[in-house]
């Protein structure tokens, strides 16, 4: 099979680049990080060999995405990311939670990535460095040793995380914390003892998920006890006494008994092979005991036709789901449990049977939904259901029941509500005739040897009333090649069951694609003239390889294992990761260089306020009259002046200080000395130099701090009213 970049790969990978994510190769990635690791994401070769298709489209997106709000896309810029994400995820590679913990009331996220890049290492953290360049008037990336390893740090925006960046005997090293950036170099130096690859938990699930090498993998980890009780740590340390409640919510729904998570994709003997698992340890609870039922047998999944483009079978007993729920509430809300039993109590005077106790059971524990182009519905038009209650008859028997309470209430409304039966091939097929307005659907059902088909109209009963009929059956969705060849690959005995026909689907969405592909390529060619619309294949090219994929969920002594085989084309699988990621990956990438610039903002001020001691100090503890007397001392330059997120420019700090017309995006509140009230605001910036979502403050005693609008306007306020002047008050700082 052809190597591609995989839809859920896709996805994660550009979530993590929003977060700064980075990865290895010559050894187990768990290696690189400690045992009580609290989460891993890891991959290797994931990126695909020509990622042209991949630039043209996001760069095209990007395009269309800053047209439509009038304003110049940084194509640069994000084609920079793009390149750098490509030259890291050809690498094998890994991005570890170590931890969290709180620093002055902020938590502190500690991730580390290692990617084990050989030569391209040192490529990888130059890229991470022209992305984030040194400041002008000033250098923002500092040096650290840490570990033995040499790393450049600098603060990631306002908040306590600091980036470590490093390249390191063939790796490329990442963390957001000192901490995490000691835990990798010691890892990587093999001074540190135990490792997250020796963690028995870990053992333990990559033993269940199979892994092997390949020669691509995409893997998640997850040590849910350990982040549960992280979680709880902090809880109990930001003062919260909501343990007990959390820790009993926890507990009834049955996820206290989740000792980890953990995903795996990578080839497979019938294309891409996906495992999932959760990890209980033993018997289930809460809301996890409903996979304790049985499993689904050949005679549930017989029901499907040959011909079918998608298929979904699963056991089910909503009855058992429903006394979950109950079990639940009744543990952590017991009120909420009260007022449920007492609607359903209400529910059975009205309609003289319980919606629990009456109609649940009698739907049964086995539900199989499917589709198929036989059915001759548009799309998902033609979907049926099939029932295997315990008693159909009773089934019939309530619906009919629900018919006969709604209709009255909807006569009133010029509607009749009907029951019809029909015979179609020795069946009776029963369906409800809405009088009185146009309606295109008919609910119809019809009892089937013991099982029950659902259908939104008559004709789709009527057309699988033959395939449901073991009497009649020609042949089944297990008679099918592909599907035959899947199977003997999983699990036997498995709770669920699903089946898609990717060439279907392909082949139907195939015209769309091609129209939006080219769409999105021609608005790039102003920006890249490389364009060749026939990236977008042929269909028969795009078809070639692909049959189907084939899922199943089965239930272990130690937990839930789902498992995936089949062929994706990338027709249908591409597009909604990209839309998903460049949703996720645009904004964050915006808010991060929003975040960046009000860091250089308060770096500015910060600047000009310890000009504006250092001048005081030497004219009798007095502030300088006008701003451009700092300048013109010497004590700072024109550039200090210009927020980034502002349109000024230093030509016109220039021009402005020498007297010419203009305003700045920094407002002084001249005449104020050194002994004044530190309270006191020298210089504010306007909001609409960060979108009206705040603004910088410079205080009286050389402190800077963002604050909201209505905090902002207040701080200003309150430092005309001190200095008793009120009366020189901006007309828009006035109450």
């Amino acid at each position: 099979m052809p190597r591609c970049l995989k839809p859920t790969v896709f996805g994660l990978l550009l979530v993590m680049l929003a977060a700064t994510a980075v990865a290895q190769k010559t050894r187990d990635l768990a290696e690189s990080f400690p045992a009580d690791a609290l989460a891993y994401v890891g991959w290797n070769d994931v990126w695909p060999a020509d990622d042209s298709s991949i630039r043209n489209g996001l760069n095209a997106c990007l395009r269309l995405i800053n047209d439509s709000r009038d304003s110049e896309p940084d194509i640069q810029q994000f084609s920079a990311v793009v390149a750098l994400a490509g030259e890291l995820f050809k690498h094998p590679g890994a991005l570890c939670l170590l931890g969290v913990s709180k620093e002055d009331d902020e938590p502190e996220i500690h991730l580390a990535l290692v990617c084990s890049a050989g030569d391209a290492a040192a490529k990888l953290n130059a890229g991470v460095h022209a992305l984030a360049p040194d400041l002008e008037g000033g250098k923002y990336w500092n040096q650290a040793q840490i570990g033995g390893v040499n790393f450049d740090t600098r603060p990631i925006g306002d908040s306590p995380l600091v980036l470590h960046c490093a390249a390191h005997q063939g790796y490329f090293l990442a963390a957001t914390s000192a901490t995490a950036a000691e835990a990798i170099a010691k890892r990587i130096a093999g001074g540190a003892a135990g490792s997250l690859a020796e963690n028995a938990e870990w053992k333990a699930v990559q033993a269940k998920l199979k892994v092997q090498p390949t020669p691509w993998s995409f893997s998640v980890y997850i040590d849910t006890a350990a982040v549960m009780k992280k979680g709880v740590e902090l809880t109990i340390a930001t003062g919260s006494n909501e343990e007990k409640e959390t820790k009993t919510a926890l507990d009834a729904l049955g996820i206290s008994a989740i000792r980890s998570v953990a995903m795996h994709c990578s080839p497979g003997p019938h294309g891409q092979w996906t495992r999932s698992y959760i990890h209980t340890g033993g018997k289930a609870t809460g809301l996890l005991s409903l996979w304790e039922g049985g499993a689904l047998t050949d005679a549930d999944l017989a029901v499907v036709p040959k011909d079918a483009y998608w298929a979904s079978a699963t056991k089910l007993d909503l009855y058992a789901v429903w006394q979950a729920i109950v079990e639940a509430l009744d543990q952590f809300e017991p009120e909420a449990a009260v007022q449920a039993n007492a609607g359903v109590a209400a529910a059975k005077q009205f309609v003289g049977f319980s919606l629990t106790d009456d109609l649940l059971p009698a739907l049964g524990d086995t539900w199989v939904f499917y589709d198929s182009p036989s059915q001759a519905g548009l799309f998902f038009m033609g979907t049926v259901m099939v029932l295997h209650p315990e008693k159909p008859e009773s089934l019939d028997q309530l619906l009919r029941r629900v018919v006969q309470l709604v209709g009255p209430l909807v006569k009133g409304v010029g509607v009749t509500l009907t029951v019809k039966s029909t015979k179609y091939h020795d069946h009776t097929i029963d369906y409800i005739v809405v009088g009185g307005m146009p309606s295109p659907l008919a609910i119809s059902w019809s009892n089937i040897d013991g099982r029950v088909v659902v259908g939104l109209y008559p004709q789709t009963v009527a057309s699988i009333v033959d395939q449901v009929d073991p009497k009649t059956r020609k042949s089944s969705i297990l008679d099918h090649t592909s599907v035959k060849a899947v199977r003997k690959d999983l699990p036997a005995k498995v709770v669920s069951w699903g089946y898609t026909d990717a060439r279907y689907f392909d082949t139907m969405t195939y015209p769309v694609l091609v129209l939006v592909a080219n769409a999105l390529r021609t608005a790039a060619i102003p920006t890249d003239s490389s364009i060749d619309l026939l990236a977008t294949p042929p269909l028969a090219d795009s078809l070639s390889g692909i049959e189907c994929e084939l899922s199943v969920c089965e239930k272990d002594a130690d937990g839930v294992l789902y498992s995936r085989h089949g062929t994706s084309s990338w027709i249908p699988t591409s597009a909604a990761p990209i839309a998903f990621g460049l949703s996720i990956m645009l904004p964050s990438l915006s808010r991060a260089r929003e975040l960046a610039k009000r860091a250089v903002c308060a770096s500015n001020l910060r600047g000009i306020g310890m000009g504006m001691h250092i001048y005081a100090n030497d004219h009798d503890e007095d502030f300088p009259p006008k701003l451009a007397q700092l300048v013109k001392d010497g004590m700072c330059t024109e550039g200090m002046f210009v927020c980034p997120s502002s349109s000024d420019t230093e030509p016109m700090v220039t021009a402005v200080f020498a007297g010419k017309p203009g305003k700045l995006g920094y407002t002084y509140i001249a005449g104020q000395s050194a002994k004044d009230d530190a309270r006191n605001v020298l210089i504010y910036e306007t909001l609409k130099n960060h979108a009206n979502e705040g603004a910088s403050l410079l205080f009286l005693d050389g402190h800077v701090e963002f604050r909201k609008p209505a905090e902002y306007r207040e701080a200003i306020r309150e430092t005309y009213k001190r200095l008793k002047r009120e009366s020189e008050l901006p007309p828009e700082f006035q109450p």
